[in-house]
């Protein structure tokens, strides 16, 4: 066995691509699966309550009464992984994540490489979601707001704003640090936890996995991003909805998505990443005026720019929690 323990958070009815994912856990012959049924539909608890059976000793499923979020899902993930002794690591996934052939031996494998010089309890792995530009969560950046900076606008503007592409070097990449990085594909022993605590459950959805993430390296914590072990998106690859959220796309989501997303990352600015420079101040003095020209011009968006000023308001204030 390999002692690591899988915890996968869903909701709604994703078992179709659910299943997908713990049969790609099961191939890579981990230890233990845990799923956190985030309140999901009858009938896809149902067939996951007949996976569970089907596979007793390698699938545990805990259904929740409601929708924690990612982040409480996440948490009681955790939790739960922790009491398991088989269980010395812990890869996170989302309902979505496919890992590819040989993924958690490439994890355990850079990690044993890693760990004498970082220690157990400060080492952090980001496996390599293939349809995700996770570089871009390489540095930390100062003096943005909700992601926004003039000097990216203008580069829009001329057309010349490139991703930066992922490359596939085998073990080359091992040496290239992340400050932060999403859940799917998250890989840590058990003893990183106890170092620096749970995922914030005050969070529910968006940004959580930065604020966790970025803890860890703030503090003299390490992430690696190993671009060997290859996780499939499967949701993104059939056209599932991209989860970046932008100026009009802003107007134009729910209502809640908008107002976790957008209060979330203005408390993580200000309170994690203790960002009260100048040029925040300037790039959100200019991102809220686009939106509210944008909600004139669309007169029926009007109401989401206000949950936006709202959501604003209450992440520079402080208040987390549920609301929505």
């Amino acid at each position: 066995m390999s002692g690591v323990c899988v915890v996968i958070v869903t909701y709604g009815n994703r078992v179709h691509l659910l299943k997908q994912v713990m049969n790609s856990c099961i191939k890579n012959n981990v230890s233990k699966i845990i799923v956190i049924d985030n309140a999901s539909q009858e009938e896809s608890a149902s067939k996951l309550s007949e996976f569970s059976m089907a596979n007793p000793d390698k699938v545990s499923v805990f259904r929740m009464s409601r929708n924690l979020g990612s982040a409480g899902g996440f948490k009681r993930g955790i939790e739960e992984a922790l009491k398991y002794r088989e269980c010395e690591y812990i890869l996170l996934l989302d309902d979505d994540n496919v890992m590819l052939e040989n993924c958690t031996n490439v994890l355990l494998y850079n990690f044993n490489r890693l760990e004498p010089i970082y220690g157990k309890d400060n080492l952090v792995l980001s496996a390599y979601r293939v349809s995700l530009n996770q570089l871009s969560h390489r540095a930390i950046k100062r003096g943005v707001f909700l992601g926004f900076h003039l000097k990216d606008l203008l580069r829009k503007l001329a057309g010349i704003l490139k991703e930066e592409r992922v490359m596939d070097t085998g073990l080359d990449n091992i040496n290239v640090e992340l400050d932060t990085a999403p859940w799917g594909g998250l890989f840590f022993h058990k003893q990183l936890i106890q170092k620096y605590g749970l995922p914030d459950e005050k969070f529910i959805l968006y940004t959580d996995d930065t604020e966790f993430t970025y803890r860890i390296t703030k503090n003299g914590g390490k992430i690696f991003f190993i671009s060997s072990a290859k996780i499939i998106d499967i949701e993104k690859e059939v056209g599932g909805e991209s989860l970046r959220i932008n100026l009009l796309t802003y107007l134009s989501a729910s209502r809640s998505k908008v107002y976790y997303s957008v209060r979330n990352t203005a408390y993580f600015e200000l309170y994690c990443k203790m960002d009260t420079t100048i040029i925040r101040k300037i790039n959100r003095l200019v991102y809220v005026l686009i939106l509210r020209m944008l909600s004139i011009i669309y007169y029926n968006k009007r109401s989401n720019f206000n949950v936006i000023i709202e959501a604003i308001r209450d992440g520079e204030s402080g208040r987390l929690g549920r609301s929505y």
